[in-house]
């Protein structure tokens, strides 16, 4: 028999899944290499030895601060997740639900818009055998009310700035109209979570009138749409909302003072100034496909502060820093998910 008739080994499927799956590898490990390349030329635009020499300068009390704050914003996510989950037994302690909020949190750092944190679902899944789907009902609870309150933060921030001279007109009208956008959006999220048998039902009905691969896909949504049940219970418990709304606006606010006690280890800076910097240096690092948005947050943040006229080496110094800090806190709360996952094996 001629060697190109021989019959393959592999399935076409598996073939092009492979496929798939090596390009979307890559395309992330070249979207972080983007990322790492705009973060250093944030460094470089005021000289990395300016950097270096900055961070033996800092003032270590308020580095320290900084650490405490983002591990109180991390332990608060952490806890949120546990007063989500806990009511259906998905989780079972506020250690396992640290750890599972941990596998996420450090897989969301490293993925465009934090999407990594849905692989929390999974090791739920590998812990308890909860269906990956239902969990991220769940964690899609978390991320509307994580939405609601950045968008109200936006047009703050928007305002402010604008007020401040810090962005132009243009800046601001798109600002807005990517607020309202993402309100549409939100709001029809909290649609479908709230009628999720309706929608199922009727993308059920779609899929019949298609076939293959669309049909297939129409018919994976309605499935995905009746597992948002669970996001539908959770926010459907008012005294459930109360908790998970204080727990959310404490976690911003630790993700307000990181930056902030950062920026002071170096320089006076005003607290109005620093936060409505920061909250639209986090819309442009969501937004952008590189993940955690790394080097456009930075970009965005010392710019902004340096038309507000802080000190550009400062602010820089100051954000390599707490880059430095979310990396490294989030780095520790994945491993020690995933030292738990393995001692649960």
């Amino acid at each position: 028999m001629p060697v190109n008739d021989r019959p393959s080994l592999t399935k076409p499927e598996e073939t092009k899944a492979g496929e798939v799956g090596t390009h979307v590898r890559l395309i992330s490990v070249v979207l972080l290499l983007i990322g790492l390349c705009i973060f250093a030329m944030v460094i470089a635009r005021v000289g990395w030895r300016t950097v270096s020499v900055g961070i033996g300068s800092a003032r270590g009390w308020f580095l320290l601060g900084a650490t405490l704050v983002y591990i109180c914003s991390v332990a608060l996510r952490a806890t949120k997740w546990y007063v989500l989950m806990h009511p259906e037994r998905w989780l079972r302690s506020l250690r396992e639900a640290v750890a599972v909020y941990g596998i996420g949190g450090f897989a969301g750092f490293l993925t465009p818009g934090r999407s990594g944190e849905f692989s929390a679902a999974v090791a739920l899944n590998r812990l308890n055998k909860v269906p990956v789907m239902r969990v991220s009902g769940a964690i899609l609870a978390d991320r509307l009310l994580e939405a609601l309150f950045l968008m109200i933060m936006v047009l703050w921030a928007g305002v402010y700035l604008s007020r401040r001279g810090a962005l132009l007109p243009t800046v601001l009208y798109a600002v807005h109209a990517a607020t309202v956008g993402a309100a549409i959006i939100t709001m029809l999220l909290i649609t479908a979570v709230a009628t999720p048998s309706f929608i199922a039902s009727w993308l059920r009905h779609l899929s019949t009138r298609f076939r293959g691969r669309i049909g297939n896909v129409v018919g994976s949504m309605a499935e995905y749409v009746e597992h948002l049940t669970a996001a539908r219970t959770a926010l459907a418990r008012w005294a459930t909302v109360v908790k998970l709304t204080i727990l959310t606006a404490g976690a911003w606010v630790c993700d307000i003072l990181l930056l902030y006690l950062a920026v002071l280890s170096f320089v006076s800076v005003g607290f109005a100034d620093t936060t409505a910097t920061q909250i639209i240096s986090i819309v442009a690092s969501l937004i952008s496909a590189i993940p955690s948005g790394l080097g456009v947050g930075a970009l965005s943040y010392t710019e902004l502060m340096r038309q507000l006229g802080y000190p550009l080496a400062q602010t820089t110094t100051a954000v390599v820093l707490s880059a430095a800090i979310q990396l490294v806190v989030n780095l520790v709360m994945g491993l020690q998910g995933f030292l738990y996952m393995i001692e649960r094996s």
